[in-house]
């Protein structure tokens, strides 16, 4: 394409260079004026109280925090037990001391049935290189096969026998009545006579056996059975197990249990409440040595498995075991009455204070149902006469699982520790606690419109509002239905189908004296009239121009019917309102007009720049923050504790340096608290904030000053390959809509688009957008494709991943040529474009092209209001410190498929929380469209890149809205997000999921590039960026920078997601029994998740619609609750995507957007 083509036509210039001419130039004395305001601005600014006492607040949160965990961790410790008991006992089993360890000698079955005689034998009971092996063996292999069921007598008397009958002592086979020989020999060991205590701590390093029905126990009993027979004076069970391997139906040797038995007899025995069973996922207690160990106070009683941190079994002597077990009145076949064993005591340990010793045991079988009838091939049934003898004959089903080493088969001890009394410790000092949430259930009750509009209307007659003999005043209510009841139900429906378009929840048409009266003071041709407040009221033609009428004024007069409209978002401030401009409508024609109001606009002058009005700042933010930081370090603090209390426990420091890891959690975890906080204060806290202005927010227009000179905006959109007619032309007739609306108001503007598809695309495709370009008065600059071949023989590269900054940078240079050719050069518009095209490579342009002092920033795909423009330059006018004005924007469907749909819901849902969030006193984000910008600012953040081009926008990074915004922030400015235009900004969204998968890929991205170098570059230029660093030392707010954080941390926590809880799938399931206190399971980290962002938020989000009149409760409960399995689908599945685009950046893989 030729120069004189890459020009556009010769008559678009001169066109445009008499545009430029008629435009007052800046001077640079105007400019350095200019600068000094700006410099006072920003002094003043630090000067503010009320901005300290913002950036204060936090400080009140944190300090307090930390104190409360320093007390928690103190209070955690100085609970622990002081070390002041003794240890009594302790066997190492150098030898077996058979004067400590007394066995049990019994041919009886001890009440459970079991199948083994016990015996003082070596073969059975041996120390063998420094472990005590209680092992079982066959009988038979001592006796013979037969006698065990024919014609043999046992008689363990000379043995020692410790029965207390005959029958335990002595036993004879006999095949007529199935009487056998116990079939197994093996021991039982206790220590009644030698060891025993009252409150203490037992500890048991042992191994436990392998072969189906070996039953191996660990357990105490009372010494003296001060309350009577077993159970009365109670059991404690330390561990209690079986040999058969993994996937026996009650746990085999992956398994044991750990509890007490306790009751009135034994019908009664309560065992199933306070006993615990506790489980190996992978291994199992046979394979390796275990310790098992016991604590028990006055208190309370527990066990635990390899770390006193690992609690089994734990019971609170919080109340009396007999109310504890809520035993019936009567039992028995007798009916006895059940009286209480252990009141007498009045301690509600009972039987749990008395003396217990130490027993160890390994039995065999049993018919007392501790082995399931029917189950794993079990060979005898618990009520058979014949059950022993049917276990024997089975042998072979079960005697090859056995180990044939005997020091494998049995169970084995390593060590036995007991230590004597010790200091109470309150159970709350414990660590195994759960955490319950209650919850609030609520219900809303909605009224029927027809009794709404009928209050209203008669609350507006009692007021004076609407005379009582008026017959056209009116109200009119939105409904469920999205169309609108009128009241009296007689009058005219002209207002109903007008307000349909108007989309205001309820309006209130009012006829008065004072409405004829002050129309015929105002001047005919005045579009305002302002009231003895300051406020003014619009005034147009007629009703048929309401949808010309400026919504967010909530009212105008109607010079054609003599009517007062006033209209509201909320049935809640609608009298208020009506009342306010019917009381300011009597004031004036009270006094009336002395002349009529000029609503044209004087020259301004630079050095005038002052706040009309101080805003205020809003502190809810920073209470939220406030309170999540809290929140934060007392969670952290707990932790802390957690470490600190089990390392005290089990003298294992090394833990500690997990401690290191809190900058890390900090990062993934931070925006977990403000979101719950959030929810919390969305429920419950203020929301008047949100519909008034503060100093980062604009619920409300502003005045519009009368000696305002209109800054030229300049509407700058980024293009690539969009189709013309289907995407770029809509937009451009609504900005044209808007643009007519502000030049009808004093104002210019120009359109400046930045295509860098224009070189990419066909030849006829762009000579038609240069046709329409040229049609539509719009000014465009264009750069090469990506990597062409120039005359110098030279590539020309397209900075970046994305390409969008590269674009905006170029045209803004190629514009900026132009004004300072004029402004200081003194050249003509035409020869300034000329050298301006001429100085970049490869540039092609067009129209008018000039930077105004604001640049509206939008999207190729955008609609705008109508009358937008005016409000942005008044609020810039009114606050120079601010560089952004970010609108809260309303998706735009195209498709209207379920895909485009939840996509929508998601952005309504995030601009609607922005909006809260900001409104509550939180600098606004910086999205990249819908904003606008002040040319000045952009100038103050200007850099140069490597190649010595000034750049406006990051090239470096995916995300140069966001580094914009912090480098804007962090030179004094603000971001401003404004929500008085409602949904009149719209955007278009993602059409595909892998658009929007690229989109969380973009920023997932960026927010890598502006916090951490890639890895290669840590040695040299340390982990963090220059920008990021700067962000952390600035002037910020505190709070700021902790949202930002956890904005940024978001990312990293959701791409960490599928790696996290892989690795913790492989922790949990290979290491589960290891894994310390302080570790977090995935499951519980799903559970937290689910009720902050499922049920929390949702629930929240739904009360904070229904709040601000947005919907109705159930309505916009169903609507959150129908998109949640969308969300958890998609969210489920992005966890890998952004984790890709992370990872490329830190590694430094050129990851790309865009075809270029």
């Amino acid at each position: 394409m030729n120069e004189t083509s890459s020009l556009s036509s010769q008559s678009s210039i001169r066109s445009t260079a008499t545009m430029q001419n008629r435009r007052k130039v800046e001077s640079k004395e105007n400019e350095e004026k200019r600068r000094l305001e700006m410099r006072k601005w920003r002094q003043e600014r630090q000067n503010d109280p009320a901005l300290r006492w913002l950036k204060l607040m936090p400080l009140f949160g944190i300090i307090p925090s930390i104190v409360i965990v320093g007390i928690i961790i103190w209070r955690g410790i100085a609970d622990l037990p002081k070390n002041n008991f003794c240890l009594k006992f302790q066997d190492d089993f150098d030898t077996f001391n058979l004067d400590i360890w007394k066995h049990e000698i019994q041919v009886g079955g001890f009440g459970n049935g079991e199948f083994d005689m016990t015996v003082n034998s070596r073969e059975n009971s041996y120390v063998k290189d420094g472990i005590l092996h209680l092992v079982p063996t066959l009988t038979s292999e001592k006796i013979g096969e037969k006698q065990i069921f024919n014609n043999f007598t046992v008689n363990l008397i000379g043995q020692g026998c410790t029965g207390d009958t005959f029958e335990k002592c002595v036993r004879t086979s006999n095949s007529t009545n199935s009487s056998v020989i116990p079939p197994i020999q093996s021991v039982r060991i206790n220590t009644k006579n030698t060891v025993s205590l009252k409150y203490g701590k037992v500890e048991i390093r042992a191994k436990m056996p392998k072969g189906d029905w070996i039953w191996p126990a660990i357990w105490m009993l009372p010494k003296d059975s001060k309350y009577g027979p077993w159970p009365l004076s109670g059991e404690i069970d330390i561990m209690e197990s079986r040999g058969n391997s993994r996937g026996y139906v009650l746990g085999g040797n992956e398994k044991f249990s750990s509890g007490l038995h306790w009751g009135p007899n034994p019908g009664l025995d309560r065992y199933l409440m306070t006993t615990t069973q506790y489980s190996k996922r992978l291994s199992s207690y046979s394979e390796d040595f275990h310790t098992f160990g016991l604590e028990w106070t006055e208190k309370y009683i527990l066990t635990w498995v390899d770390s006193p941190t690992r609690v089994v079994a734990y019971t609170a002597f919080d109340k009396p075991f007999f109310k504890r077990g809520y035993f019936p009145q009567y039992f028995g076949f007798n009916m006895s009455t059940v009286v209480d064993p252990w009141s007498q005591t009045g301690n509600p340990a009972t039987p749990f204070d008395e003396e217990f010793f130490l027993v160890l045991n390994v039995a065999v079988g049993g018919t007392n149902g501790y082995f399931l009838d029917g189950s794993n091939g079990k060979p005898w049934v618990d009520k058979a006469p014949s059950a022993e003898s049917d276990f024997i004959k089975a042998k072979d089903t079960w005697l090859p699982t056995w180990d044939k080493n005997p020091d494998n088969r049995g169970m084995s001890i390593d060590w036995i520790k007991v230590w004597d009394k010790y200091l109470n410790m309150d159970s709350s000092s414990l660590e195994l606690r759960n955490l319950r949430s209650r919850r609030k259930s609520i219900n809303v009750i909605p009224y029927r419109y027809q009794l709404m509009l009928d209050r209203l209307y008669t609350q507006c007659v009692s007021e004076g509002v609407i005379p009582k003999d008026d017959t056209e005043s009116c109200v009119v209510l939105k409904t469920d239905s999205n169309k609108y009841a009128i009241y009296p139900s007689n009058r005219d429906n002209e207002l109903v189908n007008l307000l349909s378009g108007f989309n205001v929840e309820v309006a209130i048409l009012v006829k008065s004296l004072n409405t004829e009266a002050i129309l015929d003071l105002i001047p005919i041709g005045n579009d305002y009239v302002e009231l003895l407040d300051n406020s003014t009221v619009q005034v147009l033609p007629s009703l048929s121009m309401l949808h010309r009428a400026r919504k967010h004024q909530w009212g105008s007069l109607f010079r054609q019917e003599g009517v007062l409209v006033i209209w509201s978002e909320h049935v809640d401030d609608i009298i208020e309102k009506t009342i306010k401009y019917e009381k300011s409508i009597f004031d004036i024609v009270a006094q009336g007009l002395d002349q009529a109001i000029d609503l044209t606009y004087k020259e301004f002058d630079v050095e005038k720049i002052s706040l009309e009005k101080k805003r205020p700042y809003v502190f809810v933010t920073s209470i939220i923050s406030t309170l999540a930081m809290s929140l934060m370090v007392i969670l952290f603090g707990l932790g802390a504790k957690t470490l600190v209390i089990v390392s005290m426990i089990d003298n294992y420091w090394q833990r500690l340096c997990l401690m290191l890891l809190l900058p890390l959690q900090l990062l993934f975890t931070s925006f977990v608290p403000v979101a719950c906080v959030s929810s919390i204060f969305q429920i419950v806290g203020p929301i008047k904030q949100i519909s008034q202005n503060s100093v980062y927010y604009s619920g409300k227009p502003p005045k519009r000053s009368e000696d305002l000179q209109l800054a030229h905006i300049t509407i700058q959109i980024a293009v690539y390959t969009e189709g013309l007619h289907s995407v770029i032309d809509p937009t451009i007739k609504s900005l044209k809509a808007a643009m007519s609306t502000y030049e009808r108001q004093g104002g210019t503007s120009n359109i400046f688009i930045n295509d860098d598809g224009m070189q990419v695309i066909s030849k006829e495709d762009a000579l038609e957008r240069q046709d329409y370009y040229r049609n539509h008065s719009i000014g465009w600059v264009s750069r090469p494709k990506h990597n062409k071949i120039m005359e110098n023989g030279e590539k020309f590269i397209r900075a970046g991943r994305f390409k969008k900054a590269s674009n905006l940078n170029y045209c803004l240079r190629v514009a900026k040529s132009i004004d300072d050719g004029i402004k200081f050069d003194g050249l003509t518009y035409e020869e300034s474009f000329i050298n301006a095209v001429k100085s970049e490579v490869g540039c092609q342009a067009g129209g008018e092209i000039t930077i105004g002092d604001i640049i509206l920033q939008l999207d190729a795909d955008t609609r705008v209001p109508e009358d937008c423009f005016l409000d942005a330059v008044s609020e810039m006018n009114e606050s120079p410190e601010v560089a952004i004005l970010q609108h809260q924007a309303a998706p735009m469907l195209v498709a209207f498929n379920y895909w485009e749909n939840g996509i929508a819901h998601f952005t309504k849902m995030i601009y609607f929380a922005i909006r809260y969030i900001c409104g509550s006193g939180e600098t606004s984000p910086f999205v990249g469209h819908n904003a606008f910008l002040r040319w000045s600012a952009m100038n103050e953040v200007v850099f140069q890149n490597e190649q010595g081009q000034y750049c406006y926008w990051s090239e470096s990074h995916v995300s140069e809205d966001f580094d914009m915004s912090l480098r804007l922030q962090v030179n004094g400015f603000i971001v401003r997000y404004i929500t008085y235009c409602g949904d009149g900004f719209q955007e278009g969204v993602s059409l595909t999921v892998d658009d929007e998968v690229k989109r969380w890929q973009k920023y997932a991205y960026g927010c890598s590039e502006l916090m951490f170098h890639p890895l290669k570059y840590w040695l040299t230029r340390g982990p963090f960026t220059k920008l990021f660093r700067n962000f952390i030392f600035s002037n910020m707010n505190l709070y700021s920078k902790f949202n930002i954080l956890g904005y940024i941390g978001s990312y990293y926590a959701i791409g960490a997601a599928w790696i996290m809880t892989l690795i913790n799938y492989w922790i949990t399931g290979y290491f589960m029994e290891e894994l310390d206190a302080y570790y977090l399971i995935s499951f519980n980290v799903l559970v937290t998740t689910l009720f902050v962002f499922t049920f929390l938020s949702t629930l929240a989000f739904t009360i904070f619609r229904y709040r601000t009149s947005s919907t109705t409760f159930f309505a916009g409960l169903w609507e959150n609750v129908s998109w949640l399995p969308f969300y958890a689908v998609f969210f489920s599945g992005i966890s890998y995507h952004v984790s890709v685009a992370l990872v490329s950046h830190l590694v430094g893989y050129d990851m790309q957007w865009s075809v270029c």
